[in-house]
């Protein structure tokens, strides 16, 4: 039976533990146990325990979601190195290609552009229209070269028939002896080619092939118009050098320019002035070394032999120096002349000399 005195001490507990929790909401388990609340402290660590378990099992969760998605992030940066190799070359071909073909336009744009200034500036230079079109007659150049270069008109024919062929390569071979008008021809044509500027004369005197380059080095071939080389004084014997030659110009010039059936690729003439000495041969070895050297001539050189001249035409000549130069030349020294000039050797070639020697000058009315 439970006195008034036990009553009071139970309800000091009780407003003692009342004060506790409200002050704190953790109970301290001991003074739990001292005031008999062993249930209640057993429930509390129960509960404490739920939670720790919760918050290790979120702890964890989250743990092993960061380990995925580091392990996905790992796996997305060590891709294979050859399928990255593979990819950076990819890129780079693509790239090169792309960036190829904007050159190219470009520097074809470019090309175009400056040729067409090109064109426009010669045209004011020379107070020409059209300057530079290759297609122009040459009519006006051979009527001058047959005027002046006489007893050749078959092959003056040929070489304007060639010259006249607008292809953007062409190689010529004169041939003949001395005093037929080869060296005349090839003077004429430096003097009234239409392009004078772009006219190269060699004198040759090369024998070795490296000294080829050295000589071609100082050509600069033009895309205005057309280009002519003329190879003065080649011998018997060098016929070699010419498929040499030509194809180092046609090198130099594809280089230089653009492809053959573009209207603005270089043109080039080649003209070969071969002398076969008549002093020393008969006319069978001459005929014979004609042959020989058309037979050695690769294509596309064309030979064009100037015929052996004859008295009569000797004759000719004498005359049309005396009538050029304006003088006076009587019928005695005129037949001197023709007897002592061994016109199969050397042609009209002493003729303007011996009329300035028995020439003279006509009185003036």
């Amino acid at each position: 039976m439970t006195t008034d005195k036990d009553k009071d001490k139970l309800k000091q507990r009780a407003a003692y533990l009342t004060r506790r929790r409200g002050s704190s909401n953790r109970i301290n388990p001991l003074d739990d146990a001292a005031g008999g609340g062993m249930g209640n402290w057993k429930s509390s660590t129960d509960g404490q325990r739920q939670v720790y378990r919760r918050r290790l099992r979120r702890l964890l969760k989250s743990s092993q979601a960061n380990e995925n998605d580091n392990r996905a992030i790992s796996k997305s940066n060590h891709t294979p190195w050859s399928l990255k190799r593979h990819s950076h070359a990819l890129f780079l071909l693509i790239s090169a290609i792309c960036l190829g073909c904007i050159l190219y336009y470009c520097n074809e744009s470019m090309t175009k552009f400056l040729q067409s200034y090109t064109n426009q500036y010669h045209d004011i230079v020379h107070n020409k229209l059209n300057y530079c079109d290759r297609s122009l007659a040459l009519g006006e150049m051979f009527t001058e070269l047959r005027g002046r270069v006489l007893h050749q008109d078959i092959a003056l024919n040929q070489l304007e028939r060639i010259m006249a062929n607008n292809q953007s390569f062409q190689s010529i071979a004169l041939v003949g002896s001395s005093g037929l008008g080869k060296s005349l021809t090839v003077r004429l044509l430096r003097e009234l080619f239409p392009w004078r500027e772009n006219v190269h004369a060699v004198n040759w005197h090369y024998h070795l092939e490296e000294t080829i380059d050295t000589m071609l080095s100082k050509f600069q071939f033009s895309h205005c118009g057309r280009n002519l080389v003329i190879i003065d004084n080649m011998p018997m014997g060098d016929q070699d050098f010419v498929k040499i030659i030509n194809d180092a110009v046609q090198q130099r010039a594809s280089s230089n320019g653009t492809p053959e059936n573009n209207a603005n690729s270089q043109h080039v003439t080649m003209i070969y002035v071969f002398n076969i000495n008549r002093m020393i041969l008969s006319n069978q070895e001459y005929d014979e070394q004609l042959n020989q050297l058309q037979q050695e001539l690769s294509e596309p050189t064309q030979m064009i032999s100037y015929r052996t001249f004859q008295r009569h035409h000797l004759e000719l000549c004498i005359r049309s120096e005396v009538l050029k130069n304006n003088l006076n030349l009587s019928e005695i020294y005129l037949e001197e002349m023709l007897n002592t000039t061994d016109v199969e050797i050397s042609g009209c070639k002493t003729v303007y000399a011996k009329v300035l020697i028995y020439g003279t000058k006509t009185e003036e009315e």
